[in-house]
């Protein structure tokens, strides 16, 4: 008769582990404390206007903050139609893979945003970059996430108007955009949090607009 293992009774220790998760949500409960609500009624307002005179809207950033740039367009652009209006004109420069690479291969990684939105973007159009440090510090590459500020520098000259989502104590994009909203956390997932639960905020308050309007 086979001799049954004993190791096979044995309770598996668990892999949730209830101290980080209660520390993880209450650090995440701080940061929206201190979340700048008027820096977000104020980027309403832009993007609200920036329905009413029928301008562009592009978005972008690199990585998981390329993800969120990529709700965000959705968001925008279903969320907040409603039948008999005009829909919101919104981009996403970090979703074509094909000139992505195509561009990249061309031009290099720092020209991939600069490059789409030369010749297209002008007075009044809407650039909003996401970034979680605001492209300050860097790794193996170099400096974080220079094709994002490169791309906001190009689109303030031509008259656009530039939003930033960061963390951390804002980097660059803090002080380059002409608005931007700081998650104010040192640590990646719950600035990408944040972030999330904002931008719903903002497309679900758009709507409401958009949907009262005359």
């Amino acid at each position: 008769m086979q001799k049954e293992d004993s190791s096979l009774k044995e309770t598996p220790k668990p892999l949730f582990n209830p101290n980080y998760a209660d520390d993880y949500l209450k650090s995440v409960a701080w940061a929206c404390s201190k979340v700048d609500q008027e820096k977000i009624a104020q980027i309403i307002e832009v993007l609200f206007r920036a329905w009413q005179e029928k301008k562009n809207i592009y978005l972008f950033g690199n990585g998981g903050s390329a993800s969120i740039a990529m709700h965000f367009t959705t968001d925008l652009g279903k969320g907040t139609y409603n039948e008999g209006k005009d829909r919101l004109r919104v981009f996403c420069l970090s979703e074509n893979t094909d000139l992505m690479t195509a561009l990249t291969n061309d031009n290099g990684w720092e020209n991939v945003y600069i490059d789409q939105i030369k010749g297209m973007i002008g007075k009044g159009d809407v650039l909003i970059g996401y970034s979680v440090h605001g492209g300050s510090g860097s790794d193996k590459a170099g400096a974080w996430s220079q094709n994002i500020l490169k791309a906001i520098d190009y689109a303030k000259k031509q008259g656009a108007i530039t939003v930033g989502f960061s963390g951390f104590e804002g980097g660059v994009m803090k002080t380059l955009c002409d608005l931007c909203l700081v998650i104010p956390t040192f640590v990646t997932g719950q600035v990408q949090d944040l972030q999330f639960a904002v931008m719903h905020i903002i497309c679900d308050t758009l709507n409401d607009r958009i949907k009262h309007s005359e």
